[in-house]
């Protein structure tokens, strides 16, 4: 589903339920228009408002070295416990 994290339910046949659509774009893309040094954001945004079109930018990313993320995992709101 592209940057949409979505949870969908088949309940009869011919239906599909959206359970849930979460936008999972919060941190990577950021994230990545930063390490390639492009404005995907401004970018989506003018295609999504309908001011321009994708074709109508010019992509040039540059990456010099790595771009890592790293997960974070919260265990302090977690019901389970982990022994190390």
């Amino acid at each position: 589903m592209g940057l949409i994290n979505g949870s969908v339910c088949d309940k009869r046949r011919y239906w599909v339920y959206i359970i849930e659509a979460n936008p999972r774009a919060s941190r990577t893309v950021p994230f990545i228009s930063k390490a390639y040094k492009e404005p995907y954001v401004n970018y989506a945004t003018k295609v999504m408002l309908g001011e321009k079109k994708v074709k109508d930018f010019n992509f040039n990313p540059q990456l010099e070295g790595y771009a890592i993320k790293q997960p974070v995992f919260s265990l302090r709101n977690s019901t389970m416990s982990i022994k190390i």
